[in-house]
């Protein structure tokens, strides 16, 4: 559910494929060739129940990047007629974009899976079979990029993750937004529905952010106590976060019949008081139905056959600097500002130069690299080169903050 307008005007992924490339892989008979297109095409439509966009630029080279959206409430629905950001980052590179809305809202995991695959299939059949396909998202979208990657090893060229906690989604929803409501129900009791039953109704709304803001500024120790914990900067930031996650969790409970998430084993630290919190907080046990359900839908096991680049931002109010420890045991990548989606204008030209150069350099690798990067003030950056072991991400504390534009 977006609460921000997603800048593409410094969109970095004009990195991820800046590099020249392709992987060629034979047609199979009655797939057309690739057409160079006289003239732009964007084509709106549904297949499946799923809104899809497909946009081609002049001069089409024959790539494709599939991007992504990240968590909304409702399928995302195209406008033909408006110009798309995305389409418009990777059109001076020459590439097609195609953008599937899902099927249907909130943690559509499942139903992305499927609609990315039936956009793909009619991709080819109307333009021809790409050359190469990228794929790319943020937030929700960035973890279904993993997630496309490592069960479809050989789909995809390569891939580029936005602002997204690249983990077990049980283990980063807990720390990220149940562990915070459970703390807040504590230091603020009443305020908001238990964080292991929320209500059917429940959305988030900017009246209730307001209002929540007023409670925390209420109790300025308490609230102080709450960001120390999460990393919230503000308690407008905070109060945000906090409508946000608890409509996401009512909206899992829906979706997985019961609540995912247990805290009974749970140490929460970095409070300011950490012995009266533990003894305080209240304490839930999972449905176990529930819990099984998010795991089979998808637990990532950290190996890839392509590139994938994983990028947040540290300033992100809401993923802020949650580790892709999955993928990278030396730590995530890491840009400077409040969003990777539009980084500091005086290092983003070489953010650009760096993505590209690593990218070109380990496309064709036979094992699967990615890299870590932290951008100074002065747009400088330091790379490392790993290679992904699993590492399970079983929180015990919140003191980390959803890194997405969700």
């Amino acid at each position: 559910m977006s609460r921000r307008a997603v800048s593409g005007s410094a969109f970095i992924a004009v990195a991820l494929i800046a590099a020249p490339h392709a992987f060629g892989w034979p047609r199979p008979p009655g797939v057309p060739s690739v057409a160079v297109a006289a003239a732009p095409t964007t084509e709106v439509g549904e297949i499946g129940g799923a809104p899809y966009r497909i946009d081609i630029p002049t001069g089409w080279n024959g790539g494709l990047v599939i991007f992504n959206h990240g968590y909304r409430g409702a399928p995302v629905r195209y406008d033909a007629r408006a110009p798309d950001e995305t389409a418009q980052t990777y059109a001076p590179l020459g590439y097609a974009v195609a953008q599937s809305g899902y099927s249907a809202g909130g943690y559509a995991v499942r139903e992305a899976v499927r609609d990315i695959a039936a956009l793909r299939a009619h991709f080819a059949s109307r333009f021809g079979r790409p050359k190469e396909i990228w794929i790319s998202g943020h937030s929700l979208g960035g973890s279904i990029t993993m997630m496309l990657m490592e069960t479809q090893p050989t789909t995809f060229d390569g891939g580029l993750s936005l602002c997204a906690p690249l983990g077990p989604m049980i283990g980063y929803t807990k720390t990220l937004a149940f562990d915070p409501l459970v703390l807040f129900e504590y230091l603020f009791p009443g305020q908001l529905p238990s964080p292991a039953r929320v209500p059917a109704d429940f959305i988030t709304t900017w009246e209730r952010t307001a209002a929540l803001e007023k409670v925390l500024d209420a109790k300025p120790a308490a609230a102080a106590t709450l960001r120390r914990f999460t990393g919230a900067r503000t308690n407008k930031e905070q109060a945000m976060n906090l409508d946000l996650f608890a409509h996401i969790l009512g909206e899992l409970q829906r979706r997985y019949g019961g609540n995912a998430f247990d805290n009974r084993d749970t140490i929460y630290a970095g409070t300011g008081d950490d012995v009266a919190i533990n003894a305080g907080v209240k304490r839930y046990r999972a449905d176990d139905r529930a819990r099984q359900l998010v795991i089979q839908d998808y637990t990532p096991t950290g190996r890839l056959a392509r590139p994938l680049l994983s990028v947040l931002a540290v300033d992100d109010p809401l993923v802020g600097a949650y580790p892709s420890d999955l993928h990278a045991p030396a730590g995530p990548v890491r840009v400077r500002g409040a969003s990777a989606l539009a980084p500091d204008g005086r290092a983003a030209h070489a953010r650009r130069r760096s993505l590209s150069d690593r990218l070109a350099a380990g496309a064709h690798s036979t094992t699967s690299t990615t890299a870590s990067e932290t951008y100074a003030d002065d747009g400088t950056w330091a790379r490392q080169r790993w290679t992904p072991r699993h590492v399970s991400t079983t929180a015990r504390s919140a003191r980390l903050r959803l890194a997405n534009t969700l």
